[in-house]
């Protein structure tokens, strides 16, 4: 009986010891990489368009590991769910020059081959001083390209 013991407690053992690490679908990710972001936002009343801003820009950027499951897109976090990011929706109000903004930014990302390509929409509204309010709308297309 002791034997019988002995060989299942080895048997255990060995098939432990034969466990596949876990990967972290993640860390192809991290780093420092390039990143190139075009669009524009457009300023309606009503539904006259009264102006546009464009949202272009170029910089660098690490993306970092959070938690035990996010990514940090340089204080944007996502989930890697194997095939595609996804982001929580972000809501800001900004206030500048009499103009106060509700802005909503919705992203979406997918790793494709050496990039990252990261697509946000805006929408919101505006309000200033003087009572006028309007919508705004646009989006964004952010490629990350690692360095």
């Amino acid at each position: 009986m002791k034997k019988l013991m002995y060989l299942l407690l080895l048997s255990v053992c060995i098939f432990q010891g034969c466990k596949k690490d876990d990967v972290d679908l993640r860390d192809k990710f991290v780093g420092v990489w390039n990143v190139n972001a075009t669009g524009s936002l457009t300023y309606l009343q009503g539904t006259t368009v009264i102006g546009t801003s464009p949202q272009n820009s170029t910089s660098t950027e690490e993306i970092k590991k959070v938690g035990a499951n996010q990514l940090d897109f340089g204080g944007t976090t996502a989930i890697y769910d194997g095939t595609s990011f996804i982001f929580s929706p972000e809501t800001t109000t900004q206030t500048a020059n009499g103009v106060t903004i509700n802005i909503k930014r919705t992203l979406t990302g997918t790793p494709q081959g050496n990039e990252i390509i990261v697509k946000i929409v805006y929408s919101g509204t505006w309000s200033n001083a003087n009572g006028a309010t309007g919508t705004l709308q646009g989006d964004q297309l952010v490629t990350y390209t690692k360095i």
